[in-house]
């Protein structure tokens, strides 16, 4: 539990203030009441009111009075030279608590030794132990200071200077040391005090834990103490404003632990201890520990809420421009919040590998790396204007090309209108899962504008998607003619028989009414005469309803080296496509014409149907949707009204998420 555990001083009991080096007048014994002893060199002091008496060359030290204890100082150190300091204990009873402290440096606090104690000594030259307990206690203790010849052969660490802390087994490695511990509080520490306070540097920890768990305590001149876990991997520190810094890898327990490395470099890029990156105006968020060089930012929190704020303010609202984060997670999970000017907060994970974004019509952008718990992350950030890529005008026009009559429908009826561009987003979306690479725009999905999905995953086939990606995609194509829509998870928890799809409300004098249009299989519901139904006559079966779809051809991408294969198996479900290699993706297929409709996917989960007892002759859609609204994304001042048009029904979960 030591040192990391008892931060706070003791109670003062007598005397009213702190005891520290610059008030030497209680350690001298200039204080009424502070009757002192004499062990060898070592100038005592009482703390509080107990009772001392000397056995040989041991103090009793006995606390009736608590808070109590006794004071041992020595100020004739020479900081060149190496010390060995022996602490010999023997509880009586109680549990006395050591406080040691090397000149005006942070108090270390440990339980007193039942036994023998070694404590390393290096570039100090006044050292006050302090022997107290807040309760009652007895305890017999011998402090010996020697010089000590063979402290002086830990192996050298470029640059730093080296000590032992208690009784650690030390070797060196390859550009680091090999720490174990066996069982009692120890490590080793790393100490500089050539830093430029006028300047910033960058420490990179780096290490691996073979056994057990370390810390590291990081004390930066005579601030307090910084507490981390040993990193298993690397973990970037911003170092700013400071002459000294000591750097404690230690653990109570049983452990082993290589260090690779201390790295200590000038931080060019950190001006005046703040972190710059050209282009961009950066601040903290919370106390991250980060670093900046070039592209490159090194970022990571040790517990609480931390990260780093990336704006620009100097976007063109008619330009477009690509924003490109190349992020590897060290540990943790680390996130991206994005605004574009005054808009609505974004949230994604912190990508892996590369991750692209558009951004256009806006003239500010505001990116936040950060994690709300222990995490470290390391990225590249590349801004830079796109000419060539397809904005949300661009889309439009291509959508209005495909579908003739599209702005004349808007205008009378916005549903067929609707029901028009569910038919061209079926067609244009891909089939796929599990792609290398795509992972990271899978999980941003619901960020990408609708023209960057077009642009970089539909038209090259670069990537795939499941119902789920086909919804959020179809509602954003939705918006760009200003229909407003909303996307619901429907089905069997914790299965596969779900099923995502997008809902679009209108609303009249009468009240709000919800209608489904399903970009997977690309139709709607509908009357034999061709009206729309809307979704409580359809749960309550108050019309005549059916499905209205044209066959969807479509492609899809799937693992596999063999096209011949990869046909063989599509026959076997009474499909035909045609199959060819990716060009881009090495071990994945491209398979185009694929009949991908309701009939294939009832087809396929047949023997899941059977499980829930699910016939394959009914309507899918209704049939999850009827089960339990999982999850959706509808909007706060329509959660009431869709509420209530599933309550009216069938539907087992009437309440929205």
């Amino acid at each position: 539990m030591y040192p990391h555990t008892m931060r706070r001083g003791p109670r003062l009991g007598n005397c009213s203030w702190a005891p520290r080096f610059g008030v030497i007048a209680v350690l001298l014994g200039i204080c009424a009441g502070c009757n002192t002893a004499r062990s060898e060199k070592w100038d005592t002091a009482k703390y509080g009111n107990p009772v001392i008496s000397r056995t040989g060359d041991a103090i009793l030290i006995t606390g009736e009075e608590p808070p109590s204890g006794l004071y041992f100082r020595r100020s004739d150190l020479a900081p060149s030279k190496n010390y060995r300091l022996e602490i010999l204990g023997d509880f009586r009873y109680g549990a006395p608590t050591l406080r040691i402290q090397r000149d005006e440096r942070e108090f270390e606090y440990r339980a007193a030794p039942d036994g023998k104690l070694e404590l390393d000594i290096r570039e100090t030259k006044n050292l006050e132990v302090l022997i107290y307990s807040d309760s009652r206690f007895s305890y017999r203790a011998r402090l010996a200071l020697s010089e000590c010849k063979e402290c002086a052969g830990l192996p050298d660490v470029v640059g730093w200077k080296v000590a032992k802390y208690g009784s650690p087994t030390v070797t060196a490695i390859e550009k680091g040391l090999t720490i174990a511990g066996n069982g009692t509080p120890s490590g080793v520490y790393f100490r500089r005090s050539d830093l430029d306070k006028q300047k910033s540097y960058e420490l990179e920890l780096s290490g691996k834990l073979i056994s057990g768990g370390a810390t590291v305590r990081l004390q930066r001149d005579d601030a307090p103490f910084e507490y981390i876990a040993a990193p298993d991997g690397t973990t970037p520190i911003m170092i700013s404003g400071i002459e000294r810094l000591e750097v404690l890898i230690y653990s109570d327990s049983a452990f082993t632990y290589r260090t690779g490395e201390l790295a200590l470099r000038k931080c060019e890029q950190c001006l005046d201890g703040q972190l710059k990156l050209p282009g961009w105006n950066t601040a903290r968020y919370g106390e991250p520990v980060a670093s900046i060089a070039h592209d490159k930012i090194k970022i990571s929190g040790t517990g609480r809420p931390a990260g780093l704020y990336f704006r620009r303010d100097d976007l063109d609202k008619g330009r477009t421009y690509r924003l490109r984060i190349s992020g590897l997670r060290r540990s943790g999970s680390p996130m991206l919040r994005l605004q574009r000017r005054d808009g609505s907060l974004e949230y994604l994970s912190a990508p892996r590998g590369d991750l692209e974004l558009y951004i256009s019509d806006t003239t500010r952008l505001e990116l936040l790396i950060y994690g709300e718990t222990r995490f470290s992350y390391q990225a590249g950030l590349r801004f830079r204007e796109c000419a060539d890529c397809l904005t949300d005008e661009g889309l439009r026009d291509i959508i209005r090309a495909a579908i003739p009559g599209l702005n004349e429908t808007l205008k009378v009826d916005r549903l067929a209108a609707a029901h028009k561009l569910v038919i061209w987003t079926a067609r244009t979306v891909d089939l796929g899962e599990s792609v290398p690479k795509f992972p990271n725009v899978v999980n941003a999905f619901p960020y990408l504008s609708a023209s960057q999905l077009y642009d970089a995953v539909w038209k090259p086939d670069a990537g795939g998607a499941l119902c789920g990606g086909f919804a959020i995609f179809f509602q954003k194509v939705l918006n760009l003619f200003g229909i407003d829509a909303f996307t619901i998870d429907i089905g069997f928890p914790g299965t596969f028989l779900t099923h995502v799809t997008t809902v679009l409300p209108v609303t009249t004098g009468s009240g709000t009414s919800f209608y489904i249009f399903d970009p997977t299989f690309g139709g709607t519901y509908a009357t034999r005469d061709g009206r729309y139904v809307d979704l409580g006559s359809m749960l309550s079966q108050a019309a005549d309803v059916h499905f209205v779809a044209e066959p969807v051809m479509r492609t899809a991408i799937i693992k596999g080296k063999s096209p011949a294969i990869a046909r063989k198996s599509y026959r076997k479900l009474g499909l035909a496509p045609k199959c060819r290699r990716s060009k881009d993706l090495r071990g994945y297929l491209v398979c185009d014409d694929l009949a991908y409709d309701r009939r294939f996917v009832l087809k396929a989960w047949s023997p899941l149907l059977r499980r829930h007892r699910i016939s394959p002759k009914t309507d899918l859609i209704l049939a999850l949707l009827r089960h339990k609204v999982i999850s959706s994304t509808v909007p706060a001042d329509l959660k009431t009204a869709f509420a209530a048009t599933l309550s009216e029904s069938t539907v087992t979960k009437s309440s929205i998420p």
